[in-house]
């Protein structure tokens, strides 16, 4: 069975964001997920809109905005 790419950088971005929130409670924008996972930005913007709709992420928009 295969899964997507969009779906492996999902899980990827996921599981990144629950590691990372354990030791802080630091919002990651989308250009430092793009770098640290080293996935296309534009891509990852895509994946993570869906993944803020759906309520698995949360975001806070703005300048010291980002994910969590």
């Amino acid at each position: 069975m295969t899964i997507s790419k969009a779906a492996d950088y999902a899980i990827l971005t996921v599981a990144y964001l629950a590691t990372v929130s354990r030791e802080s409670n630091n919002l990651r924008s989308k250009v430092y997920l793009s770098s640290r996972l080293n996935l296309p930005k534009e891509f990852l913007s895509l994946i993570l809109q869906k993944l803020t709709r759906s309520k698995i992420l949360t975001s806070k928009r703005g300048v010291t905005g980002g994910y969590f």
